[in-house]
């Protein structure tokens, strides 16, 4: 992360463990409705390890945005790992996320009021 990055964080002091900060992690990748009354759901497209990982996360969204990435309701895994390999992206594919290491996540979420907006797609890395 770049300094210029740094100071558009924000913190403050909590009493939350890191337990409970994974927990709301958990709840916002596999039930965002959750969070966010505006979704019905997620369906996780794709979950994987990226063996580069000492690419900076930054370069990653960037390389990502870069390709072309088609409509949410057309994309399935095998497209995910051929836009990682144009993006110069090493994953592995159905991996264990409870090993440390930096995870990429590709998810359809899933609108509550379908007539007036579509699905769309959500890059989420955890590392």
């Amino acid at each position: 992360m770049s300094s210029n990055d740094q100071r558009n964080l924000i913190c403050h002091q909590t009493h939350a463990t890191v337990e409970h900060f994974w927990k709301a992690i958990d709840i916002w990748n596999n039930c965002p409705h959750v969070v966010n009354r505006r979704l019905c759901g997620v369906i996780c497209i794709f979950v994987g390890k990226i063996l580069n990982s000492e690419v900076d996360h930054n370069v990653i969204v960037s390389r990502i945005r870069d390709t072309n990435i088609p409509a949410a309701t057309l994309v399935e895994d095998n497209h995910i790992l051929k836009i990682l390999e144009a993006a110069e992206i090493q994953a592995e594919k159905d991996c264990d996320v409870s090993e440390a290491g930096v995870y990429i996540y590709f998810k359809k979420l899933l609108p509550r009021n379908y007539d007036q907006f579509e699905p769309c797609l959500e890059l989420v890395i955890i590392g």
